[in-house]
């Protein structure tokens, strides 16, 4: 679905949340404004247990921001809804501290074992 902001995604169900973020079409990052591919600057990673985050650049337009929300259905499958909308590079750097952030807090926590 795309809005006049952002683009909306609704995949179709997957086994296991392992498989949902394998998928090629979850995890493509298009421009929601001329729907072009972006070129990833952040990979996708894990905020917490439920969001995955990126940021991609598209070359007219500037940077993508990505969000996956994974959840489940009654049938115990998982499903995706894909959000991805234009931010300004202070947002970016935002996320990109975030990742930092989360990166660091894994690392203490192999270091600690």
């Amino acid at each position: 679905m795309s809005y006049p902001t952002y683009d909306k995604y609704v995949s179709r169900e997957f086994y296991s949340r392992e498989k949902a973020m394998k998928d090629r079409e979850v995890t493509s990052t298009r421009c929601p404004l001329c729907h072009n591919p972006a070129k990833r600057k952040i990979r996708w990673f894990m905020n917490n247990s439920k969001v995955y985050y990126s940021v991609s650049l598209c070359q007219e337009h500037g940077y993508v921001s990505g969000k996956i929300r994974i959840r489940r259905t009654e049938d115990n499958m998982y499903y995706v809804i894909k959000m991805l909308t234009n931010i300004t590079s202070e947002e970016a750097d935002e996320i990109r501290q975030k990742r930092d952030a989360h990166r660091a807090k894994k690392r203490i926590k192999k270091e600690e074992k």
